[in-house]
């Protein structure tokens, strides 16, 4: 099973890197992403399923599909396996509280800097964790269908819609996925959600998806954010934002096995 003492090797090789992350005291130089399937075998979406609050059972159940309810329980089953290996505690046991635009974070944890956010798109999901740091991560599909001009003139700026159009046509989508993802991980880690000027905010112009683009004055509050794309193969568009700047990433691929054990390979990006 996924949670607390069953299937507890799951728990304890997270916990090899998550005391690592822990070891560093205060805020974290590097941001942990998990990569994963959502598509799991029946016996694990059941250990999965076991660790969800009632609350997750009944969001589970509002699903009209069977796939979309096995998606979420399998995405909601991951977060707190994964979080629990990070502190330590039994997945079943974490409780979450929401922002007022919908942000999630651990509830009653007085002390605990661990900060983290979820995206995922179809079968994909895509977990972004770190001490001491806000972060927001977003993945979404490249869609070729996608008319791309309505939504640019509500959510792109002047000089971003400039740069979608000197590009050839093949290309468009690609750019918009880029730029949107970037937006919708800067809504996230910021928890302004839909309250982001997304119009008003410019992440374009970056050539290499890896390069850091990073915002100081642009938010009230004075916090720095660093925004950067990230590689996460053909079809798809992603992007992390993290509070801060100087921070490295390290990519984890989660796997899943039929006996429940985690096969966890590790790249730094």
């Amino acid at each position: 099973m996924v949670g607390g003492l069953p299937c507890r090797e799951m728990v304890v090789r997270l916990g090899c890197w998550a005391t690592a992350m822990a070891s560093t005291g205060g805020a974290s130089d590097t941001v942990h992403l998990w990569g994963a399937s959502l598509r799991v075998s029946p016996g694990t979406l059941a250990s999965l399923d076991a660790v969800l609050s009632g609350d997750e059972r009944q969001r589970a159940d509002r699903f009209r599909f069977a796939r979309d309810r096995d998606r979420f329980v399998a995405g909601r089953g991951l977060l707190r396996t994964i979080l629990g290996g990070c502190l330590g505690l039994r997945p079943a046991d974490l409780r979450f509280a929401y922002g007022s635009f919908g942000k999630p974070e651990l509830a009653d944890a007085a002390g605990v800097s661990l900060r983290f956010n979820i995206a995922h798109a179809g079968d994909r999901a895509l977990y972004a964790v770190a001490w001491g740091r806000e972060v927001g991560v977003d993945l979404e599909p490249i869609r070729a269908d996608l008319e791309i001009a309505e939504l640019a003139e509500l959510v792109l700026t002047p000089d971003e819609r400039d740069l979608i159009d000197s590009l050839p046509p093949e290309r468009r989508t690609e750019c918009f996925a880029a730029l949107w993802t970037r937006k919708e991980a800067l809504a996230k880690a910021t928890g302004l959600g839909l309250g982001l000027p997304f119009d008003r905010l410019d992440v374009g112009g970056v050539d290499d998806p890896a390069t850091w683009i990073v915002y100081g004055d642009r938010f009230p509050d004075g916090r720095r954010w660093s925004l950067r794309s990230l590689d996460v193969g053909a079809g798809f568009a992603a992007a992390l934002v993290v509070e801060g700047d100087g921070v490295g990433v390290s990519w984890r691929t989660w796997t899943v096995a039929a006996d429940c054990r985690v096969r966890d390979g590790c790249d730094g990006v």
